[in-house]
């Protein structure tokens, strides 16, 4: 019986040496942030620069979010829920007194769930789809004469699709992500940092 235990434990520790645990970029625990930016045209959008009375002034989308693990595995992936926000602002106006007659802003509220195959994540790779679900909200302002007229102005619209995300991990919790949507009412494409606060390991 002695031999039997001692064999077991020699065979355990020589498989764990030859079979280390395996470090995934995402599975049970793990949540990543991440800030990017959509409207990539917008960067360089020279219309700013341009001697206009009214010149045209866009701002690219800020793009925050979460993806955290609810599921630790199912069917062979894991399952992530976080919420997902993109936001842009537009004004048009003088650039000497820097007084705007009209501006508007456009933002993005919704959730994504996310399905993570496990065979397209490794410890620095995380390749996943996803669901977003959510509304746009636009508000439109105007001035005359530097006095505030309409401000109040609301339009409320749904905001649905699927999404493919690629993480690439350059640092154990630090990396690139780079997100393609296709849908009504949000993002084509987006790109950006990802934070990761806890990692996973299997065997």
């Amino acid at each position: 019986m002695k031999l039997i235990v001692v064999f077991l434990l020699l065979f355990t520790g020589i498989n764990a040496q030859i079979n280390p645990a395996k470090t995934e970029s995402f599975g049970k625990g793990a949540v990543v942030m991440y800030a990017g930016s959509a409207g990539i045209s917008r960067h360089f959008d020279l219309s700013k620069l341009q001697s206009q009375n009214k010149p045209f002034i866009n701002s690219p989308s800020l793009v925050l979010g979460a993806d955290i693990c609810f599921n630790s595995k199912a069917s062979n992936a894991y399952l992530g829920i976080g919420p997902f926000l993109s936001t842009n602002m537009a004004a048009t106006g003088s650039l000497k007194n820097r007084s705007y007659n009209y501006g508007w802003s456009d933002v993005l509220l919704a959730v994504r769930g996310t399905h993570h195959c496990t065979l397209f994540v490794t410890e620095k790779l995380d390749v996943c789809t996803g669901f977003i679900l959510g509304t746009r909200v636009k508000h439109f302002s105007y001035d005359l004469n530097n006095e505030s007229k309409a401000s109040g102005n609301y339009n409320f619209a749904p905001a649905f699709g699927i999404s493919v995300t690629l993480k690439y991990y350059v640092q154990p919790n630090v990396g690139f992500y780079i997100d393609s949507g296709v849908g009504y009412g949000i993002d084509k494409v987006n790109v950006g940092l990802c934070y990761r606060f806890k990692t996973k390991s299997n065997i």
